[in-house]
């Protein structure tokens, strides 16, 4: 029972980290997502995608780039992750690390 009200808890942070994000609350939704990984421990592309997204347009693109760079870990060459990392490396003005991200998309897909 308590398991079952522990999962219930963080699908319902989910669910408002997942809303906060389409809403254009990115602080919000970064904080949420955090939340909901270090309750479950869940590393699901949905998850850490959504939380990359979130770093991306709060503003923290060095975390956003660690997250994307986890999530394409799990999932290498996805070309979403990809081109999002790509253009967080282009707002920092990492060109030379855009064009590989951004190559390897036009590339392989």
């Amino acid at each position: 029972m308590f398991t079952t009200s522990l999962l219930m808890l963080a699908m319902v942070s989910l669910q408002d980290a997942q809303q906060a994000l389409e809403k254009g609350q990115y602080q919000q939704a970064t904080q949420l997502y955090s939340q909901y990984l270090e309750n479950t421990e869940e590393k699901s592309y949905e998850v850490l995608y959504g939380l990359a997204r979130s770093q991306a347009f709060a503003g923290e693109h060095e975390a956003a780039i660690k997250t994307y760079t986890e999530l394409l870990v799990l999932y290498p060459n996805d070309p979403d992750a990809l081109l999002c990392r790509g253009r967080v490396y282009g707002w920092l003005k990492r060109f030379k690390e855009a064009s590989t991200d951004l190559n390897k998309v036009l590339n392989e897909h």
